[in-house]
């Protein structure tokens, strides 16, 4: 057999694992806002995607969303990009 590719291609998210059998919301918001408080915006949004097809019962509301938002306005990147990205998960 071969190995499996990673679900994404960061370093620094493939050393983060997800609980599978969780399925609260405050949890997985919990685990997105400390992770974006330590990583880029790239990373964050990379999370979040592999949350939601790794969990098909997870869905982000209002506050997942403001999650990322808030790090995108922190990022101190004149691209508004990460914004419209951020729209589209």
């Amino acid at each position: 057999m071969g190995k499996i590719p990673p679900a994404f291609p960061s370093k620094a998210l493939a050393l983060l694992k997800c609980s599978k059998s969780s399925t609260d919301l405050n949890f997985h918001n919990f685990l997105l806002q400390s992770y974006a408080s330590i990583s880029t915006t790239d990373d964050s949004s990379a999370l979040l995607r592999h949350m939601m097809k790794t969990n098909a019962s997870f869905s982000p509301d209002k506050s997942t969303h403001h999650i990322l938002l808030t790090q995108y306005c922190k990022s101190h990147d004149s691209n508004l990009a990460p914004v419209h990205q951020g729209f589209k998960l």
